[in-house]
């Protein structure tokens, strides 16, 4: 394999954001059992069952995408449609093999509703694009549910899933009204922009109060202050359109910041 392809697979895969399912499923795992190689095995599954969900959204939105992202590997011809479901299969046998090798049998249901998530996000788009950014909310919480399970014990508080909960789905949002030109109906676009932009802010502004309530150790103080100046940067900037895709960017600093309140 050229490096060429592997670098469009792993453009294609979202393999930055991949790792941070990864991380929300090895972290505080890891932190919880001190187990280094069971961690690893609890998170590969996500890391591929989130692969898998970025290339077939990909494959299913390239008439969205020449709008929205043209420069995306399918849309800007790096690599085919056909090749692209080559290696979606690929990696969608490979998540069954590692959930069946390394997942105990009482964890697998989570997966299972993982891999239903991945696979249906493109019917919701297509035929219920008013849930669209609450699914995607709601996707974020598998691992979650991964580690509370497999721990048998809640590791990760509810009020922490409920901040990771609020602070996607105003990222969606507001990744929304970036992406409008091409999609349907969505929830962002059939309401007033400024509406929108108002209810995304203060969705992460309650998310951000959540996790202010868990300020247990200085390493959280510090992850909450980069939060907090990253959402102020963001709200003061937002109205400069050339700059929005950098600021959706900037998001996912925040949520690695965020990964330090999950153990």
């Amino acid at each position: 394999m050229s490096h060429s392809l592997i670098a469009s697979v792993l453009k294609l895969s979202r393999a930055s954001t991949c790792a941070l399912a990864f991380a929300l499923v090895f972290l505080p795992s890891y932190f919880h059992t001190r187990e280094l190689w069971p961690s690893v095995g609890l998170a590969l599954p996500i890391f591929s069952i989130a692969m898998c969900m970025f290339i077939l959204n990909d494959i299913n939105d390239v008439e969205r995408d020449l709008v929205n992202h043209p420069r995306r590997p399918i849309p800007a011809g790096l690599i085919t449609i056909g090749a692209a479901t080559i290696v979606y299969l690929v990696l969608f046998a490979l998540s069954l093999l590692l959930v069946r090798v390394l997942i105990q049998p009482n964890v697998h249901y989570i997966y299972l509703i993982g891999f239903l998530l991945a696979i249906n996000y493109n019917t919701i788009v297509d035929n219920l694009p008013k849930l669209k950014n609450l699914y995607v909310a709601f996707t974020v919480l598998v691992p979650v549910f991964i580690v509370n399970t497999a721990a048998e014990s809640p590791v990760i508080s509810i009020s922490i899933a409920a901040a990771l909960f609020l602070f996607v789905l105003g990222r969606e949002i507001l990744m929304d009204l970036q992406d409008s030109a091409g999609d349907g109906s969505t929830l962002a676009k059939s309401i007033p922009t400024t509406i929108a932009n108002t209810a995304a802010f203060v969705l992460q502004a309650a998310a951000i109060l959540v996790l202010g309530l868990h300020l247990s150790n200085p390493i959280r103080l510090l992850s909450l202050t980069l939060i907090l100046f990253i959402f102020i940067f963001v709200l003061v900037r937002w109205k400069m359109a050339a700059s929005r895709q950098f600021l959706i960017n900037l998001m996912k600093i925040q949520l690695l910041a965020a990964l330090t309140f999950l153990f």
